[in-house]
């Protein structure tokens, strides 16, 4: 078999080791082997004897000399056989498999060794590995796996990709930046740096690391700027989220939406939780920096740290306002605060409006106003103002069943205070000395002052704290004087003074009787 030469007839080579991985794997699955064929022939041209040989099988990277690449130390080798006209055939990776590496540059060199068990073993000379059929299916990555991606890559139809590193899947979709991605859907366009679009329909992510995730119409233009689904919702503020909703737009740096319809978060950092309505003019506004509105319809947060929590058509236009709920109601005063109600407005500063119609007008104002029109306004600064129509209570104790057991209320109407005195709410009765505690009052001195925090002009008159506690030991302490302690020291007082007179009256008749009986024998001497 000495002279022998082999002639290489055909080589069909599996690629479907080297493709990213495609579609349906199963439905398109290429053999993972590579088919050689050739014809062996003597130095004068006649075929060798028929039948079984050994075929020792290399892949190097040269026609001569070179680096193997496949498999590695003595090679495959096969039992083939030959048939009469000196024609074989062998696959490739039967005993050693196929890898992607072995096929990662242009040019390979296939190296057989025949023995023939006769004569002694022959290397052919190298024969050039050329494209098969399979390979022509690598664009459609059919089944594919491993590999690398150096460039672009394009699945489905209509695609216009002039990214560089760019992939693009779906249909009809475009891909222009560098690094971007659109995974699937129709008509999506990713054109910023390392931009993507997920899927979805007529997505755009234009701004340089942006995304949208998926839906319909929806345009992540700023900067990371991110859209994660729904219809019509546009980022354009640079970091600026929306999490789904319908033609929501955040333009505001690092603003969020939630969300709902129609919202709009402009401030930075501003933003909008949900809610909104069916038309732009019933959208929920968070343009102040750092401003929220939590949800509901038609509200506003338009100033720095400004808050509306939900309700309908609120606004806190004042910087740290917080408006918790309601409807109607207005800020517009810094750092002022209404809970929610109907109508209520806070242009003071630093005030509070709570209820229906509650107007705090002036700073550092507390109003509240009862369920009964018209308006009830403060009437002047720092002022703790109550409509309360149906009476107020202050209770500041309870028994174990929660009944008041201590407090004070004001009537429906009324126009002062009282106490709780009920009988079954008090212990350790004692009664009173009214001489005594007479000769105690009349040694309190009672004087005539002003508060110092008050004009010298408005007067007042009374005893002084000390000196009344001092008297009567009564109280909570020496520096106030209860009204019920008061007017108890008051009755007491009345009681002496009325025993005193009914004193004084039965003396009186006795010197009228003595006075008439004198008068009598007066007569009667003359």
């Amino acid at each position: 078999m000495h002279g022998r030469v082999a002639v290489v007839l055909g080589v069909v080579v599996l690629t479907g080791a080297l493709l990213i991985a495609g579609a349906n794997p199963a439905s398109t699955a290429v053999p993972p082997l590579m088919t050689v064929q050739g014809k062996l022939t003597s130095a004068v041209g006649t075929p060798p004897a028929a039948g079984p040989k050994t075929f020792t099988f290399k892949i190097y990277d040269a026609p001569v000399g070179g680096t193997e690449l496949w498999p590695g130390g003595p090679g495959e080798t096969q039992v083939v056989n030959t048939d009469a006209a000196g024609l074989w055939t062998a696959q490739l990776g039967s005993v050693a498999a196929l890898t992607d590496p072995v096929f990662s540059a242009t040019e390979r060199w296939l190296e057989i060794t025949v023995d023939d068990g006769v004569n002694p073993p022959e290397t052919l000379s190298r024969t050039k590995l050329n494209t098969n059929p399979y390979t022509y299916r690598a664009s459609t990555v059919d089944g594919a796996s491993g590999g690398t991606i150096t460039s672009k890559v394009s699945i489905g139809p209509g695609h216009t990709n002039t990214g560089t590193d760019a992939f693009v899947a779906g249909a009809n979709n475009t891909v222009s930046g560098e690094a971007t991605a659109v995974s699937g859907g129709t008509g999506n366009t990713a054109s910023g740096r390392k931009a993507v679009v997920s899927g979805g329909q007529n997505n755009t992510a234009s701004g340089d690391n942006s995304l949208v995730c998926g839906g319909t119409a929806n345009e992540a233009s700023a900067v990371e700027a991110i859209v994660g689904g729904g219809s019509g919702n546009v980022a354009t503020g640079v970091g600026s989220v929306i999490n789904g909703g319908a033609g929501n737009a955040a333009s505001g740096l690092l603003a969020t939406i939630g969300g709902g319809f129609y919202n709009r978060a402009r401030g930075q950092y501003a933003v909008v939780g949900g809610g909104g309505g069916d038309a732009s003019s019933d959208s929920n506004t968070a343009s102040g920096d750092w401003s929220t509105v939590g949800g509901g319809r038609q509200n506003v947060a338009d100033d720095i740290i400004a808050t509306v929590s939900g309700g309908r058509q609120n606004t806190a236009s004042g910087q740290g306002a917080t408006v918790g709920g309601g409807v109607g109601n207005v800020i517009t005063g810094n750092y002022s605060t209404i809970p929610g109600g109907y109508d209520n407005a806070a242009s003071g500063s630093n005030s509070f409006a709570g209820g229906l119609h509650a107007r705090a007008n002036h700073d550092g104002c507390f109003v509240w106003a009862d369920a009964i029109a018209p308006q009830f306004p403060s009437s002047t600064g720092n002022e703790f103002s109550v409509r309360c129509r149906g009476g107020a209570r202050f209770v500041s104790a309870i028994d174990g069943l929660g009944n008041p057991t201590a407090g004070v209320q004001l009537a429906s109407g009324g126009g002062s205070w009282s106490s709780i005195s009920d009988r079954n709410a008090k212990e350790n009765i004692e009664p009173v000395d009214g001489a005594a505690l007479l000769a105690k009052l009349a040694s309190i001195p009672v004087a005539m002052w002003n508060y110092k925090s008050q004009p010298t002009e408005v007067r007042h008159i009374g005893p002084m704290a000390q000196d009344f506690y001092n008297a009567f030991g009564v109280g909570e302490d020496d520096k106030h004087i209860t009204t019920i302690d008061a007017d108890g020291v008051a009755f007491a007082a009345i009681q002496a003074l009325h025993a005193k007179t009914q004193e004084i009256d039965e003396l009186r008749a006795l010197i009228a009787e003595l006075q008439k009986r004198l008068e009598a024998m007066t007569a009667q001497a003359k």
